[in-house]
C-alpha cells in the first residue's frame, strides 16, 4: 500500500494559496516568487523547516537535500527546487493543479469550436438549397469557391484537385488562371501531407512554387479529406495586413466538407467503382442523416406525445423528417421522401427539408400561421422547377396537430398514407384523400399543381403513424413485402404504450421480417400519441376598453379552430358576446377611477365544450350578484351580465385566496 506523504497543517494552507494563481492561469515565474516567499514564511513562523528556489530567479541552489520540482499550468512551465519532507505531496498538489488548468484551456477551445461549427453548418445549408446546383459538379464547386472569397471583400481563392503526383486548379476566383504544380512542396503540399488546415499571418513570400501569393499578406489552406486521405485543398489569400483565425478556417473546412463529398460522388460515378460507391456513400449517408435530414422531436409538445426512429439501409436514400412548434397549440411533422437512391437523392432532400424550414419557420414567427397548404404550395413554387429540370420528384405528408381542437389537418402529396389509430373503435384507417385533376401531386411532378388541406378529427389516446415506404416495402426471404395490413396490425398491438416505445416496436417489427436480408430502403417512421392535457390557450391585456376589440379577434381565431364549434355561426357569435361583455365589466369596475390593470383570458377546449376564464386581481366584484334588469326599462342596469347568462350554458364567480377574481363562462357545442 502507498501512503501519502504527510503534509503539516501550515504547508497545506500555503498549498492551497499556491494553486489559486495555477488556476487564475498566471505565469509560473509569479508562482515560483511566490512559493519561495510563502516557504520563506513558513519557515520563519512555525517549526516545518522548508526551502524553495528558482534558478531563474536565485541561481541552482546549492547544499544537500535539495529536490527538483516542475511547476507546469496554462501552456507555461519553470524549474523549482524544494528542500523539505513534504515535497512528495507539495509535487502532488501542483502537478494535479497544472492538469487542472489545462483543463480550463481545453473547455474554452471546445466552446469556441462548437460556435465555428455552428457557422459553419449555416453554409452547408445554404449551398443545399439548390438541388441541381449539388447534381452538377463544375457549378457545384463554383458556388463554392464564390462562397469561400465572399466570407471577407477582397479575398482570393484557388480549388486544387489532386492528379496522381500533381495539383489542377478545379476552380479560382480573383486570381489569373493558375499552372499545375507538383503535390508536394510549398504551402499546400504541406496541408496536403499533413492533413490538417494551415494559417498564416504575416506572409514571407519565399515559396516559388507558389507566384499567385507573391503579395499575399495572409495566407490559410484546407484540404478537402476524404477517409482515405486528402484529395485537393481550397488555398485563400488577402493582401492587406489583417489576420485569419478559426472562424475563417471553420467556414473552409465546410465548404471543403462539401467539395470533398461532391467530387468524391462525382468520380466514384464515372468509374463505375460501385463496390467502393456504397462504402463511401453509407458514410457520406449517415454524415446527411445527423445533419441535413433527420430533424431533432421536438421536447415539449403539450397534448402530444411524439417520437421518431431512423434506420439507414445498405445505400444511401432521400427519406427526410421535419418538426415546427408554432405555438402551445400547433406542432408541424413533415415527412417526405425523394424518387431514387444515392447521393443525388440525400442532397435533393436535404435542399427540400431546407425550403420547408425556412417557409414553415417564417410562418412561426409571424402574426398568421400559414396553412399546410399554403407552405407546400411555396416550396412547389420555389423548387418545381429545378426538380423538374433534373428529373426527380419527392413524395411527402405535411401534417398540423391542434390538441385543442381534437384536429389534424394534413397535406399528402403522393406519399405512403399514414395510419390513425382510433381508440374508441381499435379500428386503424389510412390518411388519405382522393383528389382529382393536378392536386397534391408530388413536388416536381407538374409545375401547375395546386395543393389541398385535409383533415380528420381525434380524441384522446388516438395514434398517428407517419412512414416511408421503406417500412411497407421492406421483403423478407420470400420476396414478399411486409405490407401496410401487418403494419396496422402491429401498430393495434401496441397503441397503449409511450410513443417513443410504439416507434421502437414497429421499427422492431419491420427489421426482424427483413432478416438477414436487410432493409433495401431507409426506414423513417414519426409516431404521434394524443396525450390526456389538451392545450390551454391564454391572452393577457391592459384593462383598457382598447383591448375588446384583442379579445373579439382572439375568442373568434381560436372558436374557428373547434370543429363543432366552428360548424355553428350562432354559437360562435353567443361566445364573442359573453366573453366582449365581460371583459368591458372587468375593465370599468375592477379597478378604481384613474387606475387600472391587467386581465387574463384563457381558453380550456374539450371535444364537446369550451370553458373560458377571464381573471383579474382589481377589486372584488361579483357581476352574478346584481338584480336581473327590468326590461321595461330601456335604461334598466345590468342587461349585458343578464345577456352573458342567457347565451352561456354555465357562469361561475369566484374570489380566490390568493386576492383573484376568476369568472368562468361556458358553451357546449355539437362533436364529429
Amino acid at each position: 500500500m502507498v501512503t501519502a506523504p504527510h503534509i503539516p497543517s501550515p504547508l497545506i494552507d500555503v498549498l492551497r494559496r499556491l494553486t489559486e494563481p495555477l488556476l487564475a492561469g498566471r505565469s509560473t515565474h509569479s508562482l515560483a516568487v511566490r512559493l519561495r516567499d510563502e516557504v520563506q514564511w513558513l519557515s520563519r513562523a512555525a517549526d516545518c523547516p522548508h526551502e524553495v528556489g528558482a534558478p531563474f530567479l536565485d541561481g541552482k541552489p546549492g547544499g544537500d537535500g535539495w529536490r527538483f520540482l516542475h511547476i507546469s499550468g496554462g501552456g507555461d512551465a519553470a524549474e523549482v527546487w524544494v528542500r523539505g519532507p513534504a515535497h512528495a505531496g507539495l509535487n502532488a498538489v501542483l502537478c494535479l493543479s497544472g492538469q487542472i488548468a489545462d483543463l480550463e484551456q481545453d473547455r474554452d477551445h471546445l466552446c469556441e469550436e462548437l460556435l465555428v461549427s455552428h457557422e459553419s453548418l449555416a453554409s452547408l445549408y445554404e449551398l443545399s438549397d439548390d438541388p441541381a446546383l449539388v447534381l452538377e459538379p463544375e457549378r457545384a464547386l463554383q458556388a463554392i469557391i464564390e462562397r469561400a472569397v465572399a466570407f471577407q471583400p477582397g479575398l482570393r481563392a484557388i480549388m486544387w484537385l489532386a492528379d496522381g503526383e500533381a495539383l489542377t486548379p478545379a476552380r479560382w476566383e480573383g486570381t489569373a488562371e493558375p499552372s499545375p504544380r507538383p503535390r508536394t512542396g510549398g504551402i499546400v503540399g504541406r496541408a496536403l501531407e499533413i492533413g490538417q488546415g494551415l494559417i498564416v499571418n504575416g506572409w514571407r513570400h519565399d515559396d516559388e512554387t507558389a507566384p499567385e501569393l507573391a503579395l499575399a499578406n495572409r495566407v490559410a489552406i484546407s484540404p478537402l479529406l476524404l477517409k482515405s486521405g486528402p484529395i485537393g485543398a481550397l488555398q485563400v489569400w488577402h493582401d492587406d495586413a489583417g489576420t485569419f483565425d478559426s472562424r475563417h478556417m471553420g467556414h473552409l473546412r465546410a465548404l471543403c466538407a462539401l467539395s470533398a463529398m461532391i467530387v468524391d460522388h462525382d468520380r466514384l460515378r464515372q468509374r463505375h467503382l460501385q463496390s467502393k460507391q456504397l462504402e463511401h456513400e453509407l458514410d457520406i449517408a449517415a454524415t446527411i442523416q445527423e445533419t441535413l435530414l433527420i430533424g431533432r422531436v421536438p421536447d415539449l409538445t403539450p397534448g402530444l406525445d411524439v417520437a421518431a426512429v431512423s434506420v439507414a439501409s445498405r445505400q444511401v436514400d432521400g427519406d427526410f423528417l421535419e418538426f415546427f412548434t408554432h405555438d402551445d397549440d400547433v406542432t408541424d411533422v413533415i415527412v417526405g421522401d425523394v424518387m431514387g437512391k444515392g447521393l443525388p437523392a440525400a442532397m435533393v432532400g436535404a435542399a427540400i427539408k431546407n425550403h420547408f424550414t425556412r417557409h414553415a419557420a417564417t410562418s412561426v414567427h409571424a402574426k398568421h400561421v400559414g396553412s399546410p397548404d399554403e407552405v407546400v404550395a411555396r416550396v412547389h413554387r420555389d423548387m418545381a422547377e429545378s426538380l423538374i429540370e433534373v428529373d426527380t420528384f419527392a413524395t411527402g405528408v405535411y401534417t398540423r396537430f391542434r390538441p385543442g381542437a381534437s384536429r389534424l389537418e394534413y397535406v399528402d402529396w403522393g406519399h405512403t398514407p399514414g395510419l390513425h389509430y382510433r381508440r374508441r373503435t381499435g379500428r386503424v384507417d389510412r390518411l388519405r384523400k382522393e383528389w382529382d385533376g393536378l392536386v397534391n401531386l408530388p413536388l416536381g411532378m407538374h409545375a401547375s399543381t395546386q395543393y389541398e388541406t385535409a383533415d380528420v378529427h381525434f380524441v384522446k389516446g388516438d395514434v398517428f403513424v407517419l412512414y416511408s415506404d421503406g417500412m411497407t416495402e421492406a421483403t423478407g426471404w420470400s420476396g414478399e413485402m411486409f405490407g401496410v395490413e401487418r403494419l396496422a396490425a402491429a401498430l393495434v398491438g401496441c397503441a397503449a404504450l409511450p410513443a417513443a416505445d410504439i416507434a421502437a416496436r414497429l421499427r422492431d417489427v419491420v427489421t426482424d421480417f427483413a432478416g438477414p436480408v436487410g432493409l433495401s430502403d431507409d426506414l423513417s417512421c414519426v409516431v404521434v400519441r394524443i396525450e390526456d392535457g389538451p392545450a390551454l390557450w391564454k391572452l393577457e391585456l391592459p384593462a383598457l376598453m382598447s383591448s375588446l376589440s384583442s379579445v373579439r379577434r382572439f375568442v373568434l381565431d381560436r372558436c374557428r379552430a373547434l370543429p363543432g364549434l366552428a360548424a355553428d355561426e350562432q354559437t360562435m357569435f353567443d361566445v364573442q358576446l359573453a366573453v366582449v361583455e365581460s371583459a368591458s365589466n372587468v375593465i370599468r369596475h375592477a379597478w378604481p377611477e384613474g387606475e387600472t390593470g391587467c386581465f387574463a383570458l384563457e381558453i380550456q377546449p374539450a371535444e364537446d365544450h369550451v370553458t373560458l376564464e377571464l381573471r383579474d386581481t382589481g377589486a372584488p366584484f361579483d357581476p352574478l350578484s346584481e338584480p336581473e334588469p327590468d326590461l321595461s326599462h330601456e335604461s334598466a342596469g345590468g342587461l349585458g351580465i343578464f345577456l352573458v347568462r342567457n347565451v352561456m350554458d354555465d357562469v361561475r364567480y369566484e374570489r380566490t385566496p390568493q386576492g383573484e377574481n376568476v369568472l368562468t363562462l361556458v358553451k357546449g357545442f355539437g362533436g364529429e
